[in-house]
């Protein structure tokens, strides 16, 4: 994953998130994804990605816990975070407690991308 693009892909839904990967590498970019469990956290500890994208769109506690995680190991808290969806009083609170990451929708992915200094 030493990859100057390479991002990894939070999602809950395998279909949901295997549409969203061909929208990333269509765009240019190497996608990381498999179905989230604990041996991802140690995998992203031992070859971070460039970015994470986390989708909130399904249980956004738990992608709120994975960046939560991410931002307290010292090995990964240097990986920008996109969150993408979610509704909005939910996403007021994750904002609370990670102001740093990057918010998003679907629409604008590429641009947020952009923003975190992803470009391909």
């Amino acid at each position: 994953m030493s990859h100057l693009t390479c991002i990894r892909l939070i999602h809950w839904n395998v279909a949901e998130a295997q549409e969203k990967v061909s929208v990333l590498e269509s765009a240019g970019y190497e996608v990381d994804y498999e179905p989230f469990t604990p041996q991802v956290l140690k995998e992203l500890k031992n070859s971070p990605p460039t970015a994470l994208v986390i989708d909130l769109s399904r249980l956004p506690s738990q992608g709120r816990d994975v960046a939560i995680n991410i931002r307290h190991t010292k090995a990964t808290r240097h990986i920008p975070i996109v969150f993408v969806e979610g509704e909005p009083q939910k996403l007021a609170q994750i904002k609370a407690l990670l102001p740093d990451a990057v918010y998003t929708d679907y629409i604008r992915i590429l641009t947020a991308l952009k923003q975190v200094s992803l470009s391909v």
